[in-house]
């Protein structure tokens, strides 16, 4: 069985990706899991007729094979489904706007950032050529319309209007949409719609205004969504927010057509969601407690989109055209420049820097006008571009500065460290040095055979590789092989990843390719990458050549299709972008742009671009981890820039997961006395906002830590082990900061350990009897104890530690509330009591076997029956 569904309160554009998705996977049922948002439960009064949905209560949910979810990529969402479905037994696909990271749980992902579900799953129909029905259309319509506030919604993409342009030809019926769309608000809606308008509250951030509207109502209202659509018409408000208290919540609903007030990141933060012009969440909170931690984070999380115009530099010094180059060499000495602007009545005419002047220099043309040997094609950007367009101009070209123009008029001039300034927020001292150029390093292609180092990999490895080659091929493409399996080759090194690139769109590709491995796989169309699974432990990633683009520091990139070039120049070190052909034709041949078989055997890492840990400063970490594997270390300049980076980076966009993700990778290795002196001088942990000290007692507790974890390890405990090394350096880290790091409940525990339960240690601090010392001990896990032992400075503690882990840790009873029910003892608090005196007998050693233990429970019963 296949079935299609959508998140809990299913509204209009989860049901339209429904119907959309059945007409893909016609074997599919759609079936609603949970509650219906009311315009959707209203349409389905009306249309239940026309449109078959089930409940899930009538799928037998043991024979699903196949899960198609819609509209959301979270399981939480999807109600009782999440618990009763055993997810490792069927196949998952998803279409989704809302943006996110790659899901493990998640075969194929079809996401895509546009304004509505719906639209997706449409193209795919468009693509495929099928046909829908007049009212499939329009409830498709109606999704996209509501989804993306008519077209209006900051996260609207061109997709979606072409989806509606099909729509409409396909027969989409305009008066039932507006009839949803445009219902009048009902007696309870217009009399809220009245209160609201005398509560009005601006805040103002820099220019950017944020109406609030809060107010307490004595009964529930259904479809406030709707009066703050009607608010925000009525007063053609750039952004707002409404609270309305109804019993014990907090109801907060926003809308945006400011693209500096993100309204579904901030409703994230809340406990709810949506995208940048809509969102919504619940908080169990009072109306002033909810408008408060609303008002904190809208301070926190709206930033102006900060555009050149702010930080660029004007007037431009500038020389005409007939300027001798001796005159400009006079003028790039006398200010320290690297490069002038050829100029004359504000119109560009072109560029001329240091380079050139070498060029010319010694060829007797020190006369000549600067006119003829300046560069004519000027990169250039818009007064009101943003900043991060200035900055991607600047990694694409290789340059540090950049003429500013509105139209064809020269008005400023901004240079690397202006953008870098922008970022941090305020000058640094190295972000000065090498300032106008960007790249960080010379792109020079060398070309070397690696044949012979690719025949050493194992006979099936290369094997898939010449099929993946040969298949790339008949289908016209290139495919190479890239990252660290290549980079392992060159060094001699086993690796079981194989990362594979082609130039061209993966659809369609996936799933021919997986037929041809014999293999399972996976997609993610948001990234534009598969993964398949294959013989002898080996993991094969496809995926298009593609470049990405940084709205915030630290943020999700987003992805578009580019050239080889541009894929390589957005990895994280030079010694990762090293390619190697395995098409027939070209097979082993290995390409290297960035130098990096020099840094290779240099044993340094370097980063490709002074931009790289703002885009994503996770890359930091990786990059540990690659100097632990390989003892390299980092290129002066690059750990320059990671500690700035780190020290003054504005992250807040970046979310704790990723970089708890990373970090548990990097703590999957040893605690060597090496990551602690790299920690020590590479502070990774200001990513989770947390300023840590790697004191040198550290260096003893580590060593002592790794002991104990080979002595469980020879017992064979299951110990999370990277869990218990990370929360070594957390000893001061509280609950609550650990509540955005999406690990669960048991890892919070364990990490924030020491800071919630610092009696524990006060309590082992005195000579225990076993009873005691189990009291104290029993509710904590193994990684908690051993923690407890590594941080012991007493010698009473680590012995009553040890005592218990020698002695007291592994007791059990092997009788339960059954036996004692069998001897006549009544369901009650008798069993807990009866049991737990028998537990701290065996504690003391009195008693040691199940006989023993049946035959002084059957003492105490009859003890206090009165019988004994």
């Amino acid at each position: 069985m296949e079935i299609i569904v959508s998140h809990q309160l299913t509204d209009l554009d989860g049901l339209g990706a429904m119907v959309a998705a059945g007409k893909l996977y016609p074997a599919a049922k759609p079936v609603f899991v949970g509650r219906l948002h009311r315009l959707v439960n209203d349409f389905m009064v009306l249309y239940r007729d026309e449109i078959i949905i089930y409940d899930l209560k009538e799928i037998e949910l043991s024979a699903v094979q196949r899960v198609i979810i819609v509209d959301t990529h979270r399981r939480e969402l999807l109600g009782e489904l999440k618990e009763l479905l055993d997810w490792s037994k069927v196949e998952v696909i998803i279409y989704d706007h809302h943006p996110h990271e790659q899901l493990d749980w998640v075969d194929y992902d079809f996401s895509q950032a546009v304004g509505s579900a719906t639209t997706i799953l449409i193209n795919k129909i468009i693509e495929q050529g099928l046909k829908l029905n007049p009212l499939e259309a329009t409830i498709c319509a109606l999704a996209i319309y509501a989804d993306t506030g008519n077209l209006t919604h900051l996260n609207t993409a061109p997709d979606d209007a072409w989806a509606l342009t099909y729509l409409l030809k396909a027969g989409a019926n305009l008066k039932i949409i507006n009839q949803f769309i445009k219902e009048p608000l009902n007696q309870e809606q217009e009399e809220l719609l009245e209160d609201l308008l005398n509560v009005r509250e601006d805040l103002r951030i820099d220019g950017i205004i944020i109406s609030l509207y809060s107010i307490k109502a004595d009964h529930y209202i259904a479809g406030i969504n709707r009066v703050v659509e009607q608010i925000k018409a009525l007063y053609h408000l750039p952004s707002l927010f409404v609270l309305v208290e109804m019993g014990k919540r907090v109801e907060i609903i926003g809308r945006s057509s400011d693209e500096a007030v993100n309204i579904g990141k901030i409703c994230h933060y809340l406990g709810g969601g949506g995208h940048a012009g809509a969102g919504a969440a619940k908080v169990k909170l009072f109306l002033a407690e909810a408008r408060e931690k609303l008002i904190e984070l809208i301070n926190n999380q709206v930033r102006p989109m900060l555009r050149i115009r702010k930080i660029m530099s004007s007037p431009v010094r500038t020389v005409l055209p007939t300027t001798s180059i001796q005159e400009v060499e006079d003028l790039l000495k006398k200010y320290g420049h690297n490069g002038v602007v050829i100029s004359q009545d504000k119109k560009i005419f072109g560029i001329f820097s240091r380079r050139d002047l070498e060029k010319v220099k010694g060829h007797g043309l020190m006369h000549a006008p600067v006119k003829a040997y300046m560069t004519i094609d000027v990169v250039t950007v818009e007064a009101d571009a943003p900043v991060r367009q200035a900055r991607d101009l600047m990694v694409k070209y290789g340059v540090g500065r950049l003429p500013v123009v509105e139209g064809d008029e020269l008005v400023g001039i901004v240079t690397r460290s202006d953008i870098l300034a922008s970022y941090y927020g305020r000058e640094t001292p190295y972000q000065h040095k090498n300032r106008y150029g960007s790249s960080l390093v010379r792109i020079k292609e060398e070309v070397s055979d690696l044949a012979v180092r690719l025949e050493e990999l194992p006979a099936q490895v290369i094997a898939t590789l010449r099929k993946v080659g040969e298949f790339a091929a008949r289908n016209k493409v290139r495919s190479y092989l890239v990252g660290g399996q290549v980079r392992d080759l060159v060094l001699g090194r086993g690796n079981r990843d194989l990362d594979i690139i082609v130039d061209r769109d993966l659809k369609g590709m996936v799933d021919l390719l997986a037929s041809e491995l014999n293999c399972d796989c996976s997609y993610n169309q948001q990234f534009q990458t598969g993964n398949f699974k294959l013989a002898g432990g080996y993991n094969l990633d496809l995926a298009s050549t593609r470049k990405e683009r940084y709205q915030l520091p630290g943020g999700l990139p987003e992805v578009e299709s580019s050239g080889v070039l541009a894929d390589l120049f957005r990895r994280d070190y030079t010694v990762n972008a090293l390619i190697l052909d395995i098409t027939p034709d070209n097979w082993g041949q290995l390409t290297d742009f960035f130098q990096g078989k020099r840094d290779l055997k240099e044993g340094l890492l370097r980063a490709l671009h002074r931009f790289s840990f703002l885009d994503d400063p996770t890359r930091i970490i990786r990059g540990i981890r690659l100097m632990l594997k390989l003892g390299f270390s980092f290129e002066q300049e690059t750990e320059n820039l990671s500690n700035e980076a780190l020290i003054m980076g504005d992250f807040s966009g970046l979310a704790p997961s990723r970089v708890i993700k990373e970090l548990k990778l990097l703590f999957e290795n040893k605690l060597s006395a090496r990551l602690l002196d790299l920690l020590k001088v590479i502070p990774v942990f200001n990513l989770l906002n947390l300023s840590l000290d790697i004191p040198d007692n550290y260096y003893q507790q580590a060593a002592s830590l790794e002991g104990w974890l080979e002595y469980f390890r020879e017992k064979n405990y299951n110990i999370k082990e990277w869990l218990v090394r990370l929360a070594l350096f957390l000893e001061d880290l509280s609950w609550s900061e650990t509540d955005k790091w999406n690990i669960i409940l048991a890892e919070r525990k364990v990490l924030a350990f020491f800071r919630e339960h610092k009696s524990i240690r006060e309590k082992l601090n005195d000579k225990l009897d076993p009873v005691q010392l189990v009291e104290i001990l029993a509710g904590l896990s193994i990684e908690m104890v051993i923690l407890l032992l590594v941080k012991a400075e007493q010698k009473q503690v680590a012995e009553n530690l040890q005592d218990y882990l020698d002695n007291f840790m592994t007791i059990e009873l092997t009788i339960n509330g059954f036996d004692l029910q069998e001897m006549g003892l009544k369901p009650g608090p008798r069993i807990k009591y009866v049991l737990e005196r028998v537990f701290q007998a065996k504690l003391r050693g009195e008693i040691s076997n199940r006989q023993e233990e049946l035959a002084l429970a059957a003492k105490m019963i009859r003890a206090e029956d009165g019988s004994d």
